[in-house]
């Protein structure tokens, strides 16, 4: 499995030298795995089930800095690294349970 999987997909590659780093266009890659992932990341945003996974963490993070649609990308190019992962692996995803 190719390690520039993601970018062949179409979310942006991320150029980093020092302390600069530059995320890519969406403009590559295949229109319909782009949209799944976008709508993948909207619903881990704004669901529970994704809170204790450190993806949502990131979502807001990102959310406050830069606004809603570059977190959105973001966290859609964060869920095709675990996809990537997962696949590689062939384990499934287990969100954490909250520590009570």
């Amino acid at each position: 499995m190719p390690t520039a999987w993601p970018s062949r997909i179409g979310t942006p590659a991320i150029c980093q030298s020092g302390e600069h780093s530059h995320q890519g266009p969406l403009r590559r890659g295949h229109r319909g795995l782009k949209y799944a992932l976008v709508l993948l990341a909207q619903h881990c945003a704004w669901h529970r089930g994704f809170g204790d996974t450190g993806l949502k963490q990131a979502y807001y993070r990102c959310l406050h800095r830069h606004g809603p649609t570059p977190a959105t990308v973001a966290l859609a190019r964060h869920l095709c690294d675990v996809i990537l992962a997962m696949l590689r692996d062939g384990t499934d995803f287990t969100p954490q349970q909250p520590v009570a």
